[in-house]
């Protein structure tokens, strides 16, 4: 729903439990946070796991979860792919985003384009292996905030030097040699 979530499993014949749950802790709209809460009181009440009918059904007192299997999710392309920024990383720790919809686009021609979520920003890139290296990075010239100050700052940090880039599925993840991150959504 809002956060991602982590733990460990027993599992021994049809029994089965979920231990050890746990996640990131962004904010998000009250209903969303209550149905992830709902989604995860259910998980720990998990005993039992089967299948029926193609689908993983997990059991419990008064709990049923099914789960279908899903399509693999294409690997969006690093370049030519509007990103759209999710969180943003410092070490261990991430944050959620605020403001306007913070982008990035890397073009084929080695242009970048983009949003910090506050100003709008231009400049060129190459990549070296899995490292991206932005040179002449430029952004608007107006004032942001202070809500938006921390985390303009951030992208522009990690945009402003050379980053690890990694790309799953519909992820794009920007690793710093800081340990500042981001990571982004394709559009």
């Amino acid at each position: 729903y809002c956060n991602e979530y982590g733990g460990g499993y027993r599992l021994s014949g049809d029994s089965f439990a979920v231990e050890d749950v746990g996640g990131t802790e962004r904010g998000c709209a009250p209903e969303v946070m209550a149905a992830e809460t709902a989604y995860l009181e259910a998980l720990g009440a998990v005993e039992r796991l089967g299948s029926r009918d193609g689908y993983l059904v997990l059991t419990g007192p008064d709990v049923e979860m099914r789960f279908r299997p899903l399509a693999p999710v294409p690997t969006s392309e690093l370049t030519g792919t509007e990103w759209t920024l999710e969180t943003l990383l410092e070490g261990e720790v991430a944050s959620s985003t605020t403001g306007g919809p913070a982008t990035l686009v890397l073009a084929d021609d080695g242009t970048l384009t983009g949003s910090t979520g506050c100003r709008e920003m231009q400049g060129s890139w190459a990549l070296d292996g899995d490292v991206v290296r932005v040179t002449e990075l430029a952004t608007t010239r107006i004032g942001c905030p202070e809500d938006l100050t921390t985390q303009d700052g951030h992208v522009t940090r990690v945009l402003g030097g050379p980053f690890q880039v990694a790309v799953a599925g519909e992820s794009l993840t920007l690793t710093g040699p800081d340990g500042l991150g981001l990571v982004y959504r394709a559009t």
